[in-house]
């Protein structure tokens, strides 16, 4: 059921089904990664070509699925380690503040330690790299309105009969 789930789309039927029906969290991880589409291949051929991997958000999405999984798992210390390892390892894959709307007000900080680490550097980042990018469009501005007074003094005044 897991694969034809997998094949047909219903990817959210099949995390929950390897997460609850079969308790494979590492096979749900890779199924997130992979797309669903090659978790279950044959032993012995190990690599998946790029192209059949699914892009960066569309993994964001079933992620996102295997999160809402773990957080409905039954034993509470099993939810509480399978959703603060997924955090932690890919972080990057998941919206903060989505995250922070689907953990519970209770769970402490040390569950969500590590990926709101990993939040706040790509924060930083973001920003930092915002700010080149704008420094770099104004050095550039100031390079082509120079060039324009430069040619139109080289030009001279014209006068125009009316």
């Amino acid at each position: 059921m897991i694969i034809l789930n997998g094949r047909q789309g219903f990817h959210q039927e099949s995390i929950r089904l390897l997460t609850h029906g079969l308790g494979d969290f590492d096979t749900a991880i890779s199924y997130c990664l992979l797309g669903g589409s090659s978790i279950f291949r044959p032993t012995g051929s190990s690599h998946v070509p790029s192209s059949s991997l699914p892009s960066k958000p569309e993994q964001s999405i079933l992620f996102g699925y295997l999160l809402r999984e773990f957080l409905r798992l039954e034993d509470v210390a099993q939810r509480i380690e399978r959703t603060g390892e997924l955090l932690k390892r890919f972080g990057g894959w998941f919206d903060v503040g989505e995250v922070l709307g689907l953990i519970p007000d209770e769970w402490g900080v040390d569950v969500l330690g590590a990926f709101l680490i990993q939040a706040l550097r790509q924060l930083v980042r973001d920003r930092a790299e915002s700010e080149i990018v704008r420094s770099l469009c104004d050095a550039g501005n100031s390079i082509v309105s120079n060039e324009l007074v430069e040619r139109t003094e080289k030009l001279g005044p014209t006068v125009e009969k009316v």
